[in-house]
């Protein structure tokens, strides 16, 4: 889960990119749709951090070319 929050805001400008400026609710509602998610996934990791405990928490990877050591990973 921790791997989309930053993709939610780029999907958000993306279909605010391509929605006609007439749409004004449309776009408040894509806004608020994706301010919500987002907000709602980093409070329950706010809520599941474990103070005290050394180095990353919530670490996920996602191998995407091993054979070349790329990776997406965040924490």
């Amino acid at each position: 889960m921790i791997l989309a929050l930053p993709w939610i805001p780029l999907l958000a400008a993306l279909l605010i990119l391509f929605t006609p400026r007439q749409n004004e609710k449309t776009l408040k509602q894509i806004v608020l749709c994706a301010c919500s998610v987002c907000s709602l996934i980093t409070l329950s990791y706010l809520l599941r951090f474990q103070i005290g405990v050394p180095g990353y928490q919530f670490v996920q990877r996602i191998d995407w070319f091993p054979e070349l050591g790329i990776h997406y990973q965040a924490g």
